[in-house]
């Protein structure tokens, strides 16, 4: 059925058809066939905007894109792209010269990028300024030797370094049980003035044991307790032991201080009181951190009861006529009866 174009559109539609585009028909057939044809043909789409169409059919497409994209980035650089690294310029060190050293210290960092040679020669390393001399103390033959050259007969008391008693056999011996052998105990060391610096080669090493030892006692104050041995000739303030003699030292000062916060805390001149109880200074020995090797304070005391019975009786025979009977206090009498 042929379309009657000129009743489809209206006349003021083709006319404007025909004003806009500047045509001029004779024929109304002719103008009809002409906006059929422009009706027909669909514009182009431009190729900035988006293909339309199904969203199968634009995943497709981006996924070609992507793919396009991703075999051009992979796409290995090719051996002319790529440039060549220098190569470092090496040196030969001379003879003599010491190897740079690559263990990563900031001294051998230095010295790799300094290029210097720290090696010293034979003539610097026999300088005497970069000697050490070592003094040794004085042997002498016998205890009266030491004594004449560490003071003559001005005083009879001493200081002893390096101290260890020894029994008959020369094994060492506890402070605390020297009197008890049947043999005597005698003394080594090294004997200084009673006064003065007791620096390397001032002091005067006996050449074996002497002695033997008399007496041994503990002089209290209330800063410290003072080891005093005492031999027919003379007075020695021990100052350190022997390193061979500290492990066996070292348990009888856990006994020395022991005895020493009982006496801070039962003597009025150290701030103690007479009259304090057994729990009473049981409580200042763990304020004090005191028996920690026998598990408590009271435990330490109960095992030491008779070291620390024997240091009262010690303390009560200090000051002569006006001393105080340590032993006799609330005290000792609890500990003597536990």
């Amino acid at each position: 059925m042929e379309v009657n174009w000129w009743q489809h559109r209206g006349e003021a539609g083709l006319a404007q058809n025909f004003k806009e585009h500047g045509e001029e028909f004779t024929d109304w057939k002719d103008a009809a066939d002409v906006l059929k044809q422009r009706d027909n043909v669909q514009p182009a789409a431009p190729p900035s905007q988006a293909v339309s169409g199904s969203g199968k059919e634009n995943g497709a497409v981006k996924a070609e894109g992507k793919c396009k994209t991703a075999v051009k980035r992979a796409r290995p650089a090719e051996a002319s792209d790529v440039p060549t690294p220098a190569e470092p310029a090496t040196t030969t060190p001379a003879e003599g010269d010491d190897l740079p050293t690559t263990d990563g210290s900031a001294a051998n960092k230095r010295r790799a990028a300094q290029n210097k040679n720290y090696k010293e020669s034979g003539n610097a390393r026999n300088c005497k300024s970069d000697m050490v001399e070592v003094k040794e103390d004085v042997v002498c033959a016998s205890e009266a030797d030491a004594l004449a050259e560490t003071g003559g007969k001005a005083s009879i008391k001493r200081r002893l370094v390096d101290l260890c008693l020894v029994d008959s056999d020369g094994q060492p011996t506890p402070v605390e049980r020297s009197l008890l052998l049947p043999s005597p105990v005698n003394l080594t060391g090294v004997v200084h003035a009673p006064e003065g610096e007791m620096a390397k080669g001032k002091g005067r090493r006996v050449a074996q044991a002497f002695g033997p030892l008399k007496e041994w006692k503990l002089v209290y104050s209330k800063a410290s307790v003072q080891v005093v041995l005492r031999t027919a000739a003379a007075v020695y303030e021990v100052i350190k032991p022997a390193p061979s003699y500290r492990k066996i030292w070292s348990q009888f000062e856990e006994l020395v201080e022991l005895a020493h916060q009982v006496y801070l805390a039962l003597s009025p001149e150290a701030g103690g009181s007479l009259t304090a109880s057994l729990e009473e200074v049981v409580a200042k020995l763990t304020r004090a951190k005191v028996g920690k090797a026998y598990g408590g304070a009271r435990e330490a005391l109960l095992l030491s009861s008779s070291f620390v019975l024997g240091q009262l009786d010690a303390m009560s025979g200090g000051n002569g006529a006006k001393a105080a009977d340590y032993k006799a206090t609330p005290f000792g009498t609890t500990l003597a009866a536990e």
